[in-house]
């Protein structure tokens, strides 16, 4: 499974960067896709997804509901 992921990021990098020069789209800064991240980070990024709903919520700045 690794190697079809590797696989895929390479391939559409490769397209975008094609894109870029040839189409006129927007480059990126440094890397297209994310790195692998250390377990510590992992749980970070879960924790972080798991209370964003709850944030939402009390964010003062969030829009009214329709």
């Amino acid at each position: 499974m690794g190697r079809i992921v590797q696989a895929f990021k390479s391939l559409t990098t490769s397209a975008y960067i094609h894109g870029v020069e040839q189409h006129g789209w927007s480059s990126f800064p440094g890397r297209l896709w994310q790195r692998n991240r250390n377990d510590g980070e992992l749980a970070a990024v879960r924790d972080y997804i798991a209370a964003n709903p709850l944030n939402w919520l009390l964010d003062p700045d969030r829009p009214s509901p329709l």
